[in-house]
């Protein structure tokens, strides 16, 4: 569970990266109890360390004009018009949910990555790769 804190740490910092409005940073044990004060403490000081320490929130867009920034957007508003696109055509968001396609396609891309990280394609440190053998 100590991984979670430094995958919590990337992920909000990605997230200020992006230009969030509102971040919630989980603490490293919620995934199997409710979170211990320890735990909500180091939460609540990874958004601080953030926006105290980083400087990050200083600058209106710390990513502008990165190319690779850039490009992984512009993927993401061509796959976005793809699924708005078939959502309409649907009728609608009610329309499309009643179909049931929403629900398949999530079950499809957990299935499917729970697929790759049994394999060890997707690498989950602690997980699936480098564990102490104590922990096998």
């Amino acid at each position: 569970p100590y991984n979670n804190i430094v995958r919590t740490t990337i992920e909000a910092m990605a997230a200020v990266l992006g230009g969030t409005q509102s971040l919630h940073t989980n603490s490293f044990d919620e995934a199997i109890a409710l979170p211990t004060d320890f735990s909500a403490r180091i939460a609540r000081n990874t958004q601080l360390i953030l926006a105290e320490e980083s400087g990050i929130p200083h600058v209106a867009d710390p990513l502008g004009g990165s190319y690779y920034v850039e490009s992984l957007t512009q993927a993401l508003i061509e796959e976005a018009k793809l699924v708005l696109a078939e959502v309409e055509a649907a009728g609608g968001m009610t329309a499309y949910v009643a179909t049931g396609k929403p629900k398949a396609a999530i079950e499809m891309a957990a299935a499917a990555k729970q697929a790759k990280i049994d394999k060890g394609e997707t690498v989950i440190v602690g997980v699936n790769k480098y564990r102490k053998a104590e922990e096998e």
